[in-house]
């Protein structure tokens, strides 16, 4: 996956993925040392979204009203 969306050859995917395990923002999920089954998962420094609980409870982030732009495409919630 990381090789397609980030148009890299094997060794710069490996590069990448080790590097953020290094700085603690992925964690490695699996058994499997090299392949396709070796799977990630959010680790300790992962980027907190934004509106997350954590911010919510604090009142930092506020909803804003949805525009038009901004209604889903799938056209199901309507106005």
């Amino acid at each position: 996956m990381v090789r397609i969306l980030l148009d890299l050859d094997a060794v710069g995917a490996s590069r990448v993925l080790a590097d953020l395990v290094d700085r603690g923002i992925l964690v490695k999920t699996s058994e499997a040392t090299r392949g396709p089954n070796v799977t990630y998962g959010r680790g300790a420094a992962f980027p907190a979204k934004a509106g997350s609980r954590s911010n919510q409870r604090d009142g930092r982030a506020q909803r804003e009203p949805r525009s038009q732009a901004q209604l889903p495409l799938d056209g199901l919630e309507e106005q």
